[in-house]
């Protein structure tokens, strides 16, 4: 199924010993379905790192894997450590803007992970005040921010080669070129092995932001593309 459409045949057809959710709208469905068909699951919160660093314990002791969750939740606190920015640190970007989905325009706010881990590095997330997780904007209110960095999530929803998700999001960019991130060759394309997957994942997630926050790369890498118009 989709992401809050679960297929419960599919599911049940697996045999699943335990099955591991994130609540959203579609889970608590499903969770009261597996409950009455006597399948074991687990909802796990992961819009923080403190939330992330709790799921590695909950899933290691379901799982009896308490060793690799522990060498997990050290690998993300050694992460934590290293882009941790020092009180005499200068940043060169004060205000990021973190597009998670371009149509319709969703942006993350400080209470999403992505929001957490910008917190986190220690710059201003534009959208950190938002009261929901993802929530829609207008483009006039990404304007009256005005980000010093743009990074955008979208490369998933069009285009398959390198060249084509980086056209598409030109298209897409060319309209908002008088963005202060735009117009000064501050945007980033997150690519496939860099989407904010909530998971061991996420350590990549961070120091790739942290990458692109601290050092402002000029050029592309297997994780990100820098956009300029």
């Amino acid at each position: 199924g989709g992401f809050t459409d679960h297929s419960m045949e599919a599911i049940v057809a697996l045999k699943p010993d335990l099955v591991v959710m994130t609540p959203n709208r579609g889970t608590k469905f499903t969770h009261e379905k597996l409950k009455q068909i006597g399948i074991e699951s687990l909802v796990l919160p992961l819009y923080s790192l403190e939330e992330l660093d709790k799921s590695y314990r909950l899933v290691g002791e379901k799982t009896g894997q308490r060793e690799g969750a522990e060498l997990l939740r050290l690998t993300l606190e050694e992460a934590k450590a290293a882009v941790r920015p020092s009180r005499t640190e200068s940043k060169a970007v004060t205000k990021v803007a973190f597009i998670s989905w371009r149509v319709p325009f969703l942006v993350a706010s400080g209470i999403s992970l992505e929001g957490d881990i910008l917190n986190w590095i220690g710059v201003e997330n534009v959208a950190d005040d938002m009261p929901s997780r993802y929530p829609r904007w207008d483009m006039e209110v990404l304007f009256e921010k005005d980000p010093d960095v743009i990074i955008d999530a979208g490369s998933h929803q069009r285009g398959d080669t390198l060249e084509e998700k980086k056209e598409e999001t030109r298209k897409f960019w060319r309209k908002l070129s008088k963005l202060r991130a735009v117009r000064e060759g501050r945007l980033y394309l997150l690519l496939d092995k860099a989407l904010p997957v909530p998971g061991p994942r996420s350590v990549d997630f961070m120091n790739v932001l942290n990458e692109i926050i601290r050092t402002l790369p000029q050029n592309d890498t297997e994780h990100y593309a820098k956009i300029d118009l």
